[in-house]
């Protein structure tokens, strides 16, 4: 089984119309590897589907015994996530593990680090 991936760019708009081909190459993915990188940095808009679906990936991920990394993470990805409560459960990275936080494409005060 390999131990790494490519990561898994997520579209601009992850929301009920792209949830479903997604899900398949999750669960493609998880048939190879047991590792899942996202790279969530162009996320512009997300629903609670979309939201949900990467719940699903990470708890599925990590029940296999793999892991859940980021690449990257866009402030709507992070605003969706801290308002759900599920921040923790997308195993997004905290505050703290970013030493610069200018980088933030919005310009605001988000502390979230661009890998």
């Amino acid at each position: 089984m390999n131990t790494s991936s490519q990561p898994v760019t997520l579209p601009e708009q992850l929301g009920l119309a792209q949830v479903d081909e997604l899900h398949a190459h999750l669960v493609d993915l998880l048939e190879t590897t047991h590792e899942i990188v996202f790279d969530a940095g162009a996320v512009d808009r997300l629903d609670a589907a979309g939201v949900q679906l990467l719940c699903a990936a990470a708890r599925a991920t990590q029940q296999a015994g793999g892991s859940v990394s980021w690449r990257a993470v866009s402030p709507a990805l992070v605003r969706a996530a801290e308002q759900l409560g599920l921040s923790e459960a997308l195993l997004l990275p905290t505050e703290d593990a970013s030493e610069n936080t200018s980088d933030s494409p919005t310009g605001d005060t988000d502390k979230w680090p661009r890998y």
